[in-house]
């Protein structure tokens, strides 16, 4: 033990004579390492990734250290035996941080596209193969629009037949409808919301939330007796097919197509 002891005692007093231990670039840790002149973190981690080293001029392969560089630490380091260097601590690179995966659903069939709710205005991924579907998020019916061929187009003019067994023509989606002012059109949609005037007594039936910008459906008070008495409850989350002709009212800032009979509002399942 008093042999150990001074043993140490010595190697103290040489590191202590000398300023300093001379570091081994094949044993040295990274902080080691950027404790020598002109190292710092970016230079010690290449010296680490290089290693072993045969000698110190070795270090000169390291990228971005050269003959000036190496002139200003090379009193400092030494060079142990190369197979020590598989004792050397290595420092690890911290975990690499996986994007989050967006928190949408996804269905299975490609090609994908992006289809955002016209009712709750949530965004998510379906398949184009599957052409139609509910919103995950408030099972609003949704249909993609896609080109079609010839004989699909062909097929697509036959009349559809509605939930009553009756036929309705081809109708353009709600949300191209400000393209067809002042016509007489049939317009598809889910129905989402519905506001009964207090000052007109008008039923408006709204495809979208914001049915400030989007077209709602108009049955004047009028005609209301015409239809079921509980429509404006009725209605709600059904897919329709509505004809009439479409306008703007309130100064232009409210898109309307006007019902009158119950013959031009279906509901399709």
């Amino acid at each position: 033990m008093k042999m150990l002891a001074r043993l140490a005692a010595a190697s103290a007093l040489l590191c202590a004579g000398a300023a300093f231990c001379l570091v081994d670039i094949n044993t040295a840790s990274k902080g080691e390492l950027e404790g020598l002149t002109g190292i710092g973190p970016v230079m010690a981690q290449r010296i680490i990734e290089g290693r072993p080293y045969r000698s110190v001029n070795d270090l000169r392969r390291v990228k971005g250290i050269g003959g000036k560089t190496l002139e200003k630490f090379k009193d400092e380091i030494t060079v142990g035996a190369p197979g020590d260097s598989a004792k050397a601590p290595r420092e690890e690179a911290p975990p690499r941080e996986e994007p989050e995966q967006a928190k949408v659903p996804v269905y299975a069939a490609p090609p994908f596209t992006l289809v955002e709710c016209h009712a709750c205005t949530n965004r998510f991924t379906v398949s184009s193969e599957l052409g139609s579907g509910w919103c995950p998020y408030c099972d609003t019916r949704w249909r993609l629009k896609t080109p079609q061929a010839p004989a699909a187009r062909e097929a697509a003019a036959a009349p559809k037949p509605d939930a009553a067994g009756g036929a309705v023509v081809d109708a353009i989606p709600f949300s191209e409808a400000a393209d067809y002012v002042d016509q007489r059109k049939s317009v598809a949609g889910t129905i989402v919301g519905a506001h009964r005037s207090a000052r007109s007594g008008n039923l408006y039936l709204n495809f979208h939330a914001d049915y400030s910008r989007y077209l709602s459906v108009k049955i004047p008070a009028a005609e209301l007796s015409k239809f079921r008495r509980d429509a404006e409850s009725y209605y709600l989350n059904k897919e329709v097919v509505a004809t009439g002709e479409i306008t703007r009212e309130g100064n232009g800032n409210y898109l309307r197509i006007t019902v009158t009979a119950p013959a031009d509002f279906k509901v399709i399942e």
